[in-house]
């Protein structure tokens, strides 16, 4: 049996929707998504300058179990949490909206979305606090680096 034998109203992909009735959520999820990227492009910046610390920054980082070596392990940490934080939040901002005119299509067909609606609150929800927890994580990482940077320096 295919969707139309199951449902009388027919395929959702039959069903257009005017583009003013979620252009305000897309544009929305296009700025979170911008922000996203933004902290994911500095997190990566901050694996360069661990790279440059490692390499031009003395002999007390190459010591395991000293302060700038322990400092160094925590920024790597938190830059790559803030990294899969952001990729993530891109996965379900994105999957959020393609759901959310997904339940817009039901609803203009007649059929019952609340269950999709249930869905994109939780995903939208959810992606709000990836966001947060990517830019908490990009702070923590970026106070490790400079910590490092200023250990370095003052050993020097």
């Amino acid at each position: 049996m295919n969707e139309t034998e199951n449902n009388p109203a027919g395929p959702l992909e039959n069903y257009t929707l005017d583009d003013k009735t979620y252009s305000a959520d897309l544009a929305l999820m296009d700025r979170y998504t911008k922000f996203s990227s933004e902290l994911l492009r500095i997190s990566l910046l901050g694996f360069s300058a661990i790279g440059v610390l490692v390499k031009y920054g003395g002999g007390s980082l190459q010591k395991s179990g000293s302060y700038a070596h322990h400092q160094l392990v925590f920024a790597s940490a938190f830059l790559g949490l803030c990294a899969a934080f952001s990729l993530a939040h891109r996965y379900f901002a994105t999957d959020s909206m393609a759901e959310f005119i997904s339940a817009l299509r039901k609803e203009k067909s007649g059929r019952n979305a609340t269950k999709e609606k249930d869905r994109v609150y939780f995903k939208m929800k959810f992606s709000g606090q990836l966001i947060l927890f990517a830019s908490v994580s990009l702070v923590l990482g970026i106070i490790c680096t400079f910590l490092v940077f200023a250990h370095s320096f003052a050993q020097n």
